[in-house]
């Protein structure tokens, strides 16, 4: 699939409606961030230039941001950061990450004693701290802190789960905040932190959780289950079993031909979210569970780039067009495959 000229149109869009662009990371800003730092890897001098206006931009308005990870908030800035820090562009994200560290610290502290708790976010807050835990966070006392911050924070999360979040998401939605409490607990218990309680929590969750009726969520739930497996170094069964039976039992030609729609290709809840999960799914288990080729997601997608952003123009209002959950994001997963 030829990209030069859909390249220039991408950029240009950027470059002409920058101001109007929101700064969420499906939809805008901070996944285009991760996308230009990508390409900026590779030594592509016009996207090092566009990834560093983002990234400016972005950190030099960290202190107007709200926290969470959809809506352009710090723990969406610091998450892309910090994959971009440790993946793309190797530095000192403690120093990098420094204000937006400090500032979901202290609101963490406050969160949970607010008249109305969000609970997604507080989930979404011990996302972040696990991640830095992982990639970041050297200085020993900062360790500490964040360390007894993310315990406490798993203990407040798990006795507040309410029957709501182990409800099956019907449409397929591809964020879940109950995925994201469960990729939270194997980090920490790969790292070694309060590792007994976390896979006691992790074992609970299992026995609790329902295996799904859609075969897209289904798919989702897999790639969790063999992080869950792969990441621990606790028997935990009723993962294995639960991992067993979803790749027994998913079918992807029933997601592609009847739990989703022909031109029902974004990210958020479309067939590259699939093709995503499919990606992540192998790399996780170091196996072929789904077989991807690069031509099968390029047919997929070409027909979509020819008739929308070759036949129309993009608007900034228009949010399902708009950053990774549209042709940035499409472009980007077809070049990993």
């Amino acid at each position: 699939m030829g990209y030069l000229h859909i390249d220039t149109i991408l950029d240009k869009f950027v470059m002409d409606h920058y101001s109007q662009i929101p700064s969420d990371l499906l939809y805008g800003k901070n996944g285009l961030m991760v996308y230009y730092a990508y390409y900026a890897s590779l030594h592509n001098k016009k996207d090092a230039k566009i990834y560093k206006m983002i990234s400016d931009d972005i950190i030099d308005n960290t202190s107007n941001a709200s926290l969470s990870i959809l809506n352009g908030g710090l723990v969406g800035t610091g998450i892309c950061l910090d994959f971009i820090l440790y993946y793309l562009f190797p530095d000192n994200s403690d120093y990098v990450l420094e204000e937006i560290d400090q500032e979901i610290y202290k609101q963490s502290s406050s969160i949970e004693s607010s008249d109305k708790i969000n609970l997604n976010l507080i989930i979404e807050i011990a996302l972040y701290i696990a991640l830095r835990l992982n990639h970041g966070l050297k200085s020993r006392p900062k360790r500490s802190i964040f360390t007894n911050r993310i315990i406490d924070l798993v203990e407040f999360i798990y006795h507040r789960l309410t029957i709501s979040y182990f409800e099956e998401s019907i449409p397929f939605d591809l964020f879940n905040h109950l995925y994201y409490f469960i990729y939270t607990l194997s980090k920490l218990t790969k790292l070694g932190i309060n590792s007994v309680r976390n896979a006691k929590i992790l074992g609970e969750i299992g026995f609790v959780i329902n295996i799904p009726r859609l075969h897209a969520n289904k798919l989702e739930l897999l790639l969790f289950a063999i992080l869950i497996n792969r990441t621990t170094n606790f028997q935990l069964d009723v993962w294995k079993d639960i991992q067993s039976d979803l790749i027994r039992t998913i079918s992807i030609d029933k997601i592609m031909s009847k739990e989703m729609r022909e031109k029902q290709i974004y990210f958020r809840n479309g067939k590259s979210a699939i093709y995503l999960l499919m990606l992540l799914c192998n790399k996780a288990s170091d196996s072929i569970i789904f077989p991807l080729t690069k031509s099968d997601y390029c047919n997929l997608i070409s027909n979509h780039f020819k008739e929308g952003l070759m036949s129309r123009k993009l608007y900034p209002t228009d949010k399902d067009q708009l950053g990774l959950n549209s042709y940035w994001g499409m472009k980007l997963l077809s070049d990993f495959l």
